[in-house]
Order: C-alpha cells, then sequence, then structure tokens
C-alpha cells in the first residue's frame, strides 16, 4: 500500500485493517513488515533528517480498554520519548504529537489491538480524525532518495518526474518578493549579488524577479548601482 500511494498519488489510501481469528501472526507480520520498512527508508535516507533530528519512519502504539484522544496521544508521545508526556491538556499533547511526527519524519503508524477503540463512539471518531491528520502530509523525498527506491538513477527519476509533469523541487527556500523588491529595485543590489545571497545564478534570478512583476535594469544602470554600492 505504502509503495502503491507513492506510485498512484491521486488514489491513496490512507490506511489499512488486518483482522483473523487469535494466534494467527497478526502482530507479528505486520511489526515484521514495519521493521523491513523502517530499515528500507534508514538505509535509503540515513539515520537523522536534514534538519538534524532522529528519523523514525515508522511509530508504533498498543491500545488498552477505553482508549480516549488523551491517552492516544500519551502512547504516541511514550513512543517517541518525549519528555512532555506528562503533562498539558489534549490540544498540548496532540500539538507535541504532530511535532514529533513531522520531526521524525514517520510515515508509517502501527496501532495494535484496535478492538479495545469503539470506532462509533466519540473517542473512537477523534482519534480516527487525529490519526489522519497526522499521516495525511506526504513525505517530501529526494529524486536520488525516489530513484533508489525503484532502482534508477537520481537523472532517470527526474526525467521520469519531468515526463508524468511533475516538477522537482530544488529544495532551497523561495525568494520573499518583498526583500527581492526592496534589495533590487530601492537598495539598488545587482541580481549577482542578490543571487549570491539566495543560492541562485544571474538567470534564475532575473526570470524570478519577471515572475514577481520586477523591472530588470539594463547593463549600464546595473554598473553604475555596482560602482555605488562598492564606494559605500
Amino acid at each position: 500500500m505504502v509503495d502503491s500511494n507513492l506510485q498512484f498519488g491521486d488514489k491513496a489510501k490512507g490506511a489499512v485493517a488486518i483482522d483473523a481469528y487469535p494466534g494467527l501472526g497478526k502482530t507479528t507480520s505486520v511489526l515484521a513488515f514495519a521493521k523491513a520498512f523502517h530499515r528500507r527508508e534508514i538505509r535509503i535516507k540515513g539515520t537523522h533528517s536534514r534538519d538534524g533530528h532522529q528519523r523514525w519512519p515508522v511509530c508504533r502504539v498498543g491500545l488498552t480498554g477505553n482508549t480516549g484522544l488523551k491517552e492516544f496521544n500519551r502512547a504516541m508521545l511514550e513512543f517517541y520519548a518525549h519528555p512532555g508526556i506528562t503533562r498539558g491538556t489534549s490540544a498540548d499533547l496532540s500539538r507535541r504529537t504532530l511535532d514529533c511526527v513531522t520531526s521524525c519524519e514517520t510515515i508509517l503508524l502501527v496501532v495494535d489491538d484496535l478492538h479495545f477503540l469503539r470506532m462509533h463512539a466519540t473517542s473512537g471518531v477523534e482519534i480516527g480524525r487525529h490519526t489522519s491528520s497526522h499521516t495525511s502530509r506526504p513525505p517530501r523525498r529526494t529524486l536520488a532518495e525516489i530513484g533508489a527506491m525503484i532502482g534508477v538513477s537520481r537523472k532517470v527519476a527526474g526525467r521520469l518526474a519531468r515526463h508524468h509533469g511533475i516538477t522537482p523541487s530544488t529544495g532551497r527556500p523561495p525568494v520573499d518578493p518583498e526583500w527581492f523588491h526592496d534589495q533590487y529595485v530601492h537598495q539598488r543590489r545587482t541580481l549577482r549579488d542578490l543571487g549570491h545571497e539566495a543560492g541562485r545564478s544571474v538567470p534564475q534570478m532575473s526570470r524570478i524577479a519577471k515572475r514577481y512583476g520586477i523591472p530588470i535594469r539594463q547593463p549600464a544602470d546595473a554598473g553604475r548601482a555596482r560602482q555605488l554600492s562598492e564606494s559605500h
């Protein structure tokens, strides 16, 4: 299902429920899959996220009798060894849980003993919506990571993405239009200078200026602006 959602993003399935008679290995099978999935993600993406957080692709929570939303959040925080497990309102615990899920780049949530959850009661509906909000954020992957998953190079993965109408992200933060306008128009800085600060080339900065409706100065004006900035 996980690989299918990656392949067919418009037909993503949010969850799978596994039901069988006791003693047939439901938990064992799911945990074996979760272990293999965890190891695959770590092998491809590394043990830590780009922000330096420890990566936990899989979160496993076991339910007990009469589990409500607050108890569910506490169980998730206990998995992440969060220090704020014993204090705070239900909303506070929910925010901490979401922060753990996003920071640790958790993709798969395994909920064991689901029969303890009263699905048609208020608590069951709340937990259902809660887990959906946490797991509905698709993971951001690089072309190299996607290529490793499907057995092709980064360059081939990029060509496949563009073939299907997907424009790969550069991974850099967007250039703030107000900052760009102020620095280029009022402060008279050059595109080369701004591009060096924003991590982009002069042609890229020129295209961004055109997209923001910022008129490009003529080369002579740009040269005079550079001389003025250097004189100061």
